[in-house]
């Protein structure tokens, strides 16, 4: 008879632990939402301003060109890669970074102050000196 008791007890849990072992708690963690496309580039391009920092020009390139998909018409990325490029040595590819930069944003004076000291560097004075004055 007890025997029985503790059978029917086992069999009516039975259920009850199959059904509840089927929920599942889902909670949203930190890490599942997508920055948005300027968040995205400015974490980019300050990331290439550290490799920059630390003479890491490959990384810097890698992620200038992930934040230029992203802005393809962004000043502060082409400047940097105007940067990149005149201290690996790429200077054709510097002058036209620093070029495009300036056609994206004319108004940003460290663009025009970074290609005028590269023009400088170059001993393009003329021209370094317009882009001082401008």
């Amino acid at each position: 008879m007890m025997a029985n008791k503790a059978l029917i007890g086992a069999l009516l849990l039975l259920p009850m632990l199959l059904l509840g072992g089927g929920c599942v708690t889902e909670t949203p963690g930190g890490f599942t939402s997508k920055p948005s496309p300027e968040e995205a580039l400015e974490r980019r391009v300050g990331l290439a301003r550290q490799y920059i920092g630390e003479g890491d020009w490959e990384n810097a390139k890698r992620n200038l060109q992930l934040a230029a998909d992203i802005d393809p018409n962004n000043a502060e990325v082409y400047e940097a890669f105007g940067l990149v490029y005149q201290s690996t040595g790429e200077y054709e590819l510097a002058d036209m970074s620093f070029l495009r930069a300036l056609r994206a944003d004319p108004k940003l004076s460290r663009v025009r102050n970074n290609y005028a000291a590269f023009l400088f560097s170059m001993g393009r004075y003329e021209e370094a000196e317009q882009q001082f004055e401008l």
